[in-house]
């Protein structure tokens, strides 16, 4: 089996990410013969970052032709010996790196262009501080923050000194510059970011990135909330009212998110009038008729959810039904939906309310009820900071842990990843026949360890075949590995790997809410793949499917199914029917996704590019509708076309 040799392969490149060549050297060399084709690339880069003048042939071996070729040729080119015909296409990011190496002198226009690709794409890697040096070595520049000293490196793609690029990594003194009182930082971030700033900044205007967070909606229409009236009496009007208010005043355009936003604004007041819950624990630890009004409100919004969901048994949560549903989740191969509602109690929590389940967790430390609320808790204070409670969680029932909590390079910083990275190799290698750990274990290595990622959730498929959420992790994780592929056609391939994945699982699912599930990761895999009978066909089949009340998918399959239609559309110029899709993407009641992560965007940037600047503006507007989160991005960018600017849409998801 390749996991074991997969993790030893991750945990080199968290040794490397932390700056120690050598020992990821000396890692990598441990794996050569089980992985001989990923582990000889890795150890030629090593090699060559550290300097060494000839490639190894025992890293040679397990590669093919092409790229003996390639990589002779790299270590030729460090010798100044170049080769008259440059025929090596890069197959991967990294490549790119060495592939400005290999043009000859008076080809160094070429080279810069290829590195500057690199350094604009690559946010981080093993080349990219050797990509940075040879650029400024042919390209001095000075440093765009200070504007006095020399660059030695790039940093948010501009060269950089290292005395600033030290200051802009550290976030104290950002806190600090931010707050306006020092007029010379307050230069140095000017300098960089081309703006000038007057008093206080904030750093979403100063950096501007995808809003994160949100709510998620267990009310699947707003006629499921009337049998919750007596709960809450008049302060529950009180919210229906300012919902209205916030869907123009008519009733009839009210949404969920409409409501659940209100319901939100004015938590601590609708708590003081719902039913008190009985709040005392199985083990002793909560008294009758205590506990906060966040939480009795929260205890409530979990008991709507569960009681539309129709494999609930009662309908009654109350921390004592919290504690008898963890029976649930002992069990190891199917964690439940009980989990996720206990999440919801940590993301509500406030800091007292969260001091109060630490004391309680010094008298009873293996509580795991309190080990999930306090990890979510600190998870949603700080999505990069690893916290002890979620990496208890890892270590003793990693089934229940948050699985992308530090779960990549890119979210937290090397050393919080590698210390959830040992944690989670343990908790592998303890249960390479569990399931349900394998597939959360996947969920944690899918952005930074694509390829283990896969294996993972393969046989977490193939030791649970029944399961779906095993199967979806699969075809997930296909796409993981397809967008680090550089050659189009890999790329192409993986995809259509991962819509055949899709169609399997679909020929025996005749449940139409569990076929949306797949039908929308087939519909997004195929058409970047570039299949476009299947995407019709997906498309039409999620646009033909009956309104559920237990489908929380519906939004997605609707939003989905027209983007993707709307893509098609354009390709056969047909503008109209174009438009006609993209709207009617935007008129819906939104999802649990959409709702927190935002749209799609690529069907709209494809109109800006046709200067279709209105169309643009009516989907933004009716985005507003759901996407609450990120009400300040999109009144920025509708303020832009306003202005008869062109915004780049983005959002926290990718596409």
């Amino acid at each position: 089996m390749e996991i074991p040799a997969l993790l030893i392969k991750a945990r080199a490149d968290t040794e490397i990410a932390l700056g120690d060549l050598d020992s990821g050297f000396e890692i990598y060399k441990t794996v050569l013969m089980e992985l001989p084709e990923i582990a000889g690339e890795s150890l030629l880069r090593l090699s060559f970052l550290l300097g060494q003048q000839f490639p190894n042939e025992d890293f040679l071996a397990g590669l093919d032709g092409q790229r003996r070729d390639f990589w002779r040729a790299v270590f030729e080119a460090r010798r100044g010996s170049h080769r008259e015909n440059l025929e090596f296409e890069a197959q991967s990011m990294s490549d790119l790196a060495y592939l400005g190496l290999l043009y000859p002198p008076p080809r160094q226009d070429e080279a810069l262009q290829v590195w500057m690709h690199y350094l604009e794409t690559v946010e981080s890697g093993w080349e990219r501080a050797f990509v940075a040096e040879e650029v400024l070595k042919r390209r001095p520049s000075t440093c765009q923050m200070c504007r006095t000293a020399k660059a030695i490196n790039f940093g948010r793609d501009q060269p950089l000194c290292s005395r600033c690029r030290q200051l802009l990594q550290d976030p104290n003194w950002l806190k600090e510059t931010l707050k306006g009182e020092d007029p010379a930082a307050i230069e140095l971030l000017e300098n960089l970011s081309g703006e000038t700033f007057e008093g206080p900044v904030d750093m979403d205007d100063l950096f501007p990135q995808a809003m994160r967070g949100g709510e998620t909606s267990p009310v699947k229409r707003i006629e499921d909330l009337e049998p919750f009236y007596p709960l809450f009496e008049n302060s529950l009007r009180q919210c229906w009212d300012e919902a209205v208010e916030m869907a123009g005043g008519s009733q009839s355009k009210m949404k969920p998110g409409h409501l659940w936003r209100a319901l939100h604004l004015h938590g601590e007041s609708l708590a003081e009038s719902v039913h008190k819950d009985t709040i005392e624990g199985d083990r002793g630890l909560y008294d009758q008729g205590e506990g906060s009004a966040d939480l009795v409100r929260v205890l409530n919004i979990a008991r709507w959810w569960e009681a539309l969901n129709p494999n609930s048994e009662s309908t009654e949560i109350t921390i004592p039904a919290v504690y008898r549903s963890l029976a649930f989740c002992f069990d190891e191969t199917r964690p439940t939906m009980f989990t996720s509602m206990i999440r919801l109690i940590g993301m509500h929590c406030n800091a007292h309310q969260a001091a109060e389940f630490e004391s309680l967790l010094e008298k009873c430390p293996d509580d795991i009820f309190l080990r999930i609320v306090l990890a979510d808790y600190a998870g949603m204070e700080s999505l990069s900071k690893v916290n002890p409670h979620n990496l208890w969680l890892v270590n003793h029932h990693p089934h229940l842990a948050e699985s992308t909590t530090a779960g990549s390079l890119w979210l937290g910083s090397p050393g919080e990843y590698q210390i959830m990275l040992q944690a989670w190799t343990e908790a592998i290698l303890r249960n390479l026949d569990n399931p349900g750990v394998l597939n959360k274990a996947g969920s944690f290595f899918r952005l930074s360890q694509p390829l283990l990622s896969l294996k993972l959730s393969q046989r977490a498929a193939e030791l649970a075949p029944e399961d779906l959420t095993n199967r979806m992790s699969v075809g997930n994780a296909i796409e993981s590995v397809a967008r680090e592929a550089l050659s189009p056609g890999a790329r192409t391939r993986l995809l259509m790997e991962a819509v055949a994945w899709c169609e399997e699982t679909l020929e025996n699912q005749e449940d139409p809410d569990l076929r949306s599930i797949f039908l929308v990761d087939a519909v997004s895999y195929a058409l970047r793949a570039g299949d476009y009978s299947r995407v019709e066909s997906f498309a039409r089949e999620l646009l033909e499917q009956p309104p559920s009340k237990q489908n929380w998918n519906r939004g997605n399959s609707l939003h989905c199914a027209h983007l993707a239609l709307g893509h098609l559309a354009l390709n056969d110029d047909n503008l109209e029917q174009a438009k006609t899709h993209l709207l009617a993407a935007a008129d819906i009641e939104g999802s649990p996704q959409l709702n927190s992560f935002g749209p799609h965007f690529g069907l709209a940037r494809r109109f800006l590019a046709l200067g279709e600047r209105e169309v643009v503006a009516q989907y933004l507007q009716l985005c507003r509708g759901f996407w609450f989160s990120g009400q300040a991005l999109l009144d920025a960018w509708l303020g832009e076309l306003k202005a008869g600017r062109v915004p780049e849409l983005g959002g926290f998801r990718g596409e």
